[in-house]
């Protein structure tokens, strides 16, 4: 009697493991890893001309402010996503950057020109710090106050009285929220009882209770 083959088995094992299989070990063919790969590298787009980049999209605003002096006067504050949205859908419907802040009040600004604009959803950092109103007066971007000019340093000293202000104010909001609690005066509510053997006044803090001496 002849034992049982096992070729058939072997050969689908071998098949199935062989150099024509294209699953990497976890399961995604190398089509499916080039496609995601592809979909990582969306260009950023200018909002003006068909300038592009696969890098960040700070080099998209600093070629919009050197090519067609986007925010070149920093009145538009680029920290503020809700208001970079409105601007960039507002120059890519059309062509130009608004006159002011005033163009942008509409909420039609806020709903995408393009589809998966990278411009939208991606913040600029350090970038936009550097390019928006009074950026240069923001107070702590240099670690060395020398280096600032006079009105930043006016414009800092302003901001920090301003904190301290609105400190005060707290403090006496919640000073009125859990009522009067300032210190007695000097002798309020105390009561004249004579005075002792050695000459000294003889008073009490109140109608009831043992007199307490206090020096005049």
């Amino acid at each position: 009697m002849r034992p049982p083959s096992y070729s058939s088995s072997s050969s689908s094992s071998s098949e199935s493991s062989g150099p024509d299989s294209d699953l990497s070990s976890e399961g995604w063919s190398d089509s499916e890893l080039e496609v995601s790969d592809h979909e990582q590298e969306t260009p950023a787009i200018c909002c003006i001309c068909d300038y592009s980049t696969e890098g960040p999209v700070a080099d998209v605003w600093a070629h919009m402010r050197a090519a067609h002096n986007v925010n070149s006067d920093q009145q538009f504050d680029l920290t503020d996503d809700y208001l970079r949205m409105k601007l960039v859908n507002y120059m890519r419907k059309n062509g130009r950057q608004p006159s002011g802040a005033a163009d942008l009040e509409s909420d039609e600004w806020l709903r995408p020109v393009v589809e998966e604009d990278r411009l939208l959803f991606e913040e600029l950092a350090e970038f936009a710090q550097e390019n928006s109103p009074n950026a240069g007066n923001l107070p702590g971007l240099s670690d060395d106050p020398s280096q600032l000019t006079r009105e930043q340093l006016l414009a800092e000293n302003a901001f920090l009285r301003a904190q301290v202000e609105d400190l005060r104010r707290l403090l006496a909001d919640e000073d009125e929220e859990d009522g009067p609690r300032s210190r007695p005066r000097k002798g309020a509510g105390r009561y004249y009882t004579g005075k002792s053997y050695s000459g000294e006044a003889v008073y009490s803090n109140g109608p009831i209770g043992a007199p307490t001496v206090f020096r005049e």
